[in-house]
């Protein structure tokens, strides 16, 4: 109810029209919709976003999708976040590089032969990155990452499946869930 009026409200103040009042709550009613439809999939609807939600959505059903090219009306994009450790990293150079590239070739072959690759990519190690940060209204960047964290992103695909079971199981075929991990997390669309 606080979403729907403060949304309301927002629309009716910058735009002062009915019309855009409709569009809104027909908006609203199938973010209802695909929300029911997610709660109703998601092997793990309890989680703690979700809990507290009375009477209303405090955000979109943004990990639906409205289609997918092997035709699953109803099936979800996530997200695997391949995280290393600096030592994992430097496997792909030297002496172990031949075994570390072929556990990636292996899956990277196997998800795209199941046809569910979005998108992805591998990334160049952290000492590659720039960080960049606004502080007080002025640029700052620094080379390298931003943390020394016990973990760094490695790479990620972004996989369209029908439900969370099936790309937990495609991140526990991944080579980097035995010695490091792997994270899943549905992905929002962006104006589809």
């Amino acid at each position: 109810p606080d979403f729907i009026a403060s949304l309301t409200a927002a629309i009716m103040s910058s735009r002062r029209a009915m019309a855009n009042l409709l569009d809104l709550t027909r908006e609203i009613a199938a973010w209802t919709a695909a929300f029911k439809r997610f709660l109703a999939r998601c092997r793990n609807a309890q989680a703690s976003w979700l809990n507290g939600m009375q009477g209303g959505i405090d955000r979109p059903a943004a990990v639906m999708i409205k289609s997918n090219p092997k035709g699953h009306p109803n099936a979800m994009k996530y997200m695997l976040v391949f995280a290393e450790t600096a030592e994992d990293l430097a496997k792909r150079e030297g002496a172990e590089a031949a075994a570390y590239w072929a556990g990636w070739s292996a899956y990277v072959q196997a998800v795209n032969q199941a046809g569910i690759v979005v998108s992805g990519a591998g990334l160049m190690p952290p000492a590659m990155a720039t960080t960049v940060r606004i502080r007080d209204g002025k640029r700052h960047v620094q080379d390298g990452p931003y943390s020394d964290a016990k973990e760094q992103l490695g790479g990620f695909y972004v996989i369209d499946v029908p439900d969370l079971d099936t790309a937990l199981d495609w991140a526990a075929k991944c080579p980097a869930a035995a010695y490091a991990s792997v994270e899943v997390r549905p992905v929002m669309p962006m104006g589809e």
